[in-house]
């Protein structure tokens, strides 16, 4: 229900995607000021770290959006 609620208007809307693509940008500037420095285990470590942060926000939104996360809360006796 919550869930329901937090997407309900415009202004919440744009801002959850706004917070959703905020840490791509910070990675792929991280990666791109890494590629800059020529060193080469510089730029792998930064790729890897932007890997992490995709996985991780991909699968924010696959639970959030398939509704798994409320089996998730539930198994963690949340509510």
């Amino acid at each position: 229900m919550i869930g329901v609620l937090l997407l309900a208007t415009p202004r919440t809307r744009r801002l959850y995607w706004i917070g959703m693509a905020m840490p791509l940008i910070i990675v792929g500037a991280i990666a791109a000021a890494a590629g800059t420095t020529g060193i080469w285990w510089v730029t792998v470590a930064a790729l890897v770290f932007a890997a992490l942060v995709i996985l991780t926000l991909a699968w924010k939104l696959h639970m959030r959006f398939s509704g798994k996360y409320r089996e998730f809360y539930r198994t963690m006796q949340w509510r």
